[in-house]
């Protein structure tokens, strides 16, 4: 998966999205991936504040594709865009 074209700022209609995928919108980092979501890449940084990791999934069941930023700078989960081939 190509990283650099994927947006931060996506704007979506959220009756397009499933359940479990809305309940990801704005948490935090430390809040778990929900059990429809399929790893597609890890992206590892090593920042002056420290591990900085990227995890992306897609959804199994809505066209979602997520950003899940795991270090102290990190937003948590972001909802990157939707996925056009679903």
């Amino acid at each position: 998966m190509d990283t650099r074209n994927i947006s931060t700022t996506y704007t979506f209609d959220e009756e397009n999205i499933c359940y479990d995928c809305r309940n990801l919108i704005k948490k935090d980092r430390f809040y778990p991936a929900h059990k429809n979501l399929v790893l597609d890449n890890v992206v590892y940084s090593k920042m002056i504040t420290g591990q900085e990791d990227e995890f992306y999934y897609t959804c199994k069941i809505c066209p979602t594709i997520w950003r899940h930023e795991t270090g102290k700078g990190g937003f948590g989960w972001q909802l990157t865009k939707l996925n056009s081939n679903k």
